[in-house]
């Protein structure tokens, strides 16, 4: 009976050892970019909220968030006591997601939120939604980021 030797064995058992150290590499490369997108989906959403509460509402009331606010009936200075305390809520609320970023329940209210926001728009100032920087555009696009943070295995 003759054997035959296989003179591949070597360099086969290299080229396994090499497939698995890329696809260890493709793992550990794929963590590392939902890791990557999991957190600028967090700062994005978080620092969105911060500044929508501060600039226009804390820092200077602009005319068109006092306007917004005054569609619904109410006096100047009760339009403006109830637009600081919005932009107070929002960076509150700013705060939360960038520190609980990986709460369900925070997310899904962040969602519910922005969608509230643009049902009010649109029942309040429908001309706003085709403006060229508009509450259906920002909210569209931080709902998306939500939905990152909630299909997101780190969460």
């Amino acid at each position: 009976m003759i054997v035959l030797k296989n003179t591949w064995t070597g360099p086969l058992k290299a080229l396994h050892r090499s497939n698995a150290a890329l696809s260890l590499s493709v793992i550990c490369l794929k963590e590392d970019m939902d890791y990557r997108s999991v957190q600028v989906a967090r700062y994005i959403l978080g620092l969105s909220w911060i500044y929508h509460g501060l600039f226009p509402k804390l820092v200077t009331v602009a005319p068109l968030e006092k306007e917004l606010t005054a569609t619904i009936g109410l006096s100047e200075n009760l339009s403006i006591l109830i637009t600081q305390s919005a932009g107070v809520s929002e960076i509150i609320f700013g705060l939360l997601l960038l520190v609980f970023y990986k709460n369900r329940k925070l997310l899904l209210a962040n969602i519910l939120a922005l969608v509230a926001l643009c049902i009010f728009v649109a029942i309040q100032m429908p001309s706003l939604l085709i403006e060229a920087f508009n509450p259906v555009t920002t909210n569209v696009a931080l709902i998306g980021l939500s939905y990152v943070l909630l299909r997101s295995k780190k969460i």
